[in-house]
């Protein structure tokens, strides 16, 4: 959907795309088994400017391995210097949630928060 010079990319849209938005985690899960699986943001925009900004909207918690492979994937992207993602928001509803994603961010090195609530990687 374009609006306003940006291009807004749904999940659905994202997961035919030619892979540009996908991450490639590897968490273990409650057994304790590794498993590598592929991570989409919930929305995809390019602005007006050709920047490239993926939306992580959490409504409700995650497991902390989870989220902090997340992050940590994303953090690996925004630091290439050859990647094209420019910012990577999280957009939470609820204060622990909000908590969860700060603390483990920091945890990562890649929180910046805003006073409008929006947190960025």
């Amino acid at each position: 959907m374009e609006r306003e010079g940006q291009r807004w990319i749904s999940e659905r849209q994202l997961r035919l795309e030619d892979g540009f938005w996908r991450l490639h985690l590897t968490v273990k899960d409650a057994a304790g088994v590794t498993r590598r699986h592929p991570q989409l943001p919930d929305l995809g925009v390019v602005t007006a400017e050709r920047r490239a900004v993926a939306y992580e909207v959490e409504l409700q918690s995650k497991r902390k391995a989870r989220v902090r492979a997340i992050l940590a994937a994303y953090k690996g992207r925004l630091e290439r210097a050859a990647d094209e993602l420019d910012e990577v928001v999280y957009v939470v509803d609820s204060p622990r949630v909000a908590k969860l994603v700060g603390a483990i961010a920091e945890e990562v090195g890649s929180a910046r928060a805003s006073r409008s609530g929006r947190s960025t990687i």
